[in-house]
């Protein structure tokens, strides 16, 4: 009897530890090729795109390759962009996250190798995210969402894509605008009971190039979510890796900013 109260007690204690697990997502590959996975061959014409919008926006105001700009000119010009976001013009919008997606993607066509290139992409992501590119860009992409395509979808109905329809000046829209305007484009028919019958009267069939805008938006925050990722990791390599206290406590005052900012777009 004593044998199986100890097994039953043995049992219990391994349930209460299996309990708790504490599991890690370790599915991820180095931050070259996750960020290389983002994009399909279809998009490599954008590629140059992005870049014709940045430079030809850029040398406006400076003169010098962004690797050669100051830190003042680098923050003046995000600022620039992120201040373009808001416009209610839609081209301007897109010339502007078409501008920072390129700087996210370390200005690759002034980069002779791959590892520039790399550098400075995690380089313009905190510096993106100093400026408040996060903020600036989720509030963007709720704007750009078709709301009401996706209300609609679950009931089987579809309606006209407000946000391309709202004047000439194509400015976001609130959800709330987007719903009230979509209830005035669907059609009520009546039967011989005389009651009334919403109906679909669009099907509409979403291109890449419909597409585009919001690709873009998902883009910029996958890299910088990638990049922060990737960032963390690192220090924490750094942290068990390190033996000397010394070399940990230099690394950290070294990164300290960039550790900052980390929290902070955690936090955010």
């Amino acid at each position: 009897m004593d044998g199986s109260t100890d097994d039953i007690d043995k049992k219990d204690t391994a349930v209460d530890q299996n309990t708790d697990i504490n599991f890690v997502y370790n599915d991820a590959d180095e931050y070259s090729v996750e960020i290389a996975e983002l994009y399909s061959y279809s998009e490599e014409p954008e590629f140059h795109i992005n870049r014709e919008y940045f430079d030809k926006y850029f040398n406006k105001f400076v003169s010098v390759k962004w690797f050669e700009a100051s830190n003042a000119e680098r923050h003046s010009h995000i600022q620039r962009l992120l201040d373009h976001l808001e416009s209610g013009d839609r081209k301007i919008r897109q010339k502007a996250t078409r501008s920072l997606l390129y700087l996210l993607q370390g200005n690759f066509g002034d980069c002779e190798l791959e590892e520039d290139q790399i550098t400075w992409a995690r380089h313009n992501v905190y510096l993106c995210i100093e400026c408040g590119l996060l903020q600036a860009i989720t509030e963007l992409l709720l704007f750009e969402i078709d709301y009401d395509s996706w209300a609609v979808s679950s009931t089987g109905s579809e309606t006209t894509n407000i946000a391309c329809n709202n004047g000439s000046s194509n400015k976001p829209v609130s959800p709330t605008t987007t719903a009230t305007a979509a209830a005035s484009t669907t059609t009520t028919t009546t039967d011989i009971n005389q009651n009334p019958t919403v109906t679909s009267t669009k099907h509409s069939h979403v291109t890449m190039a419909d597409s585009a805008d919001l690709r873009v938006l998902l883009s910029i925050l996958y890299i910088m979510v990638e990049t922060v990722r990737d960032g963390m990791l690192t220090d924490h390599v750094q942290q068990t890796g390190s033996v000397d206290g010394r070399n940990t406590a230099t690394n950290q005052t070294s990164n300290d900013a960039m550790t900052k900012l980390r929290e902070q777009f955690v936090e955010d």
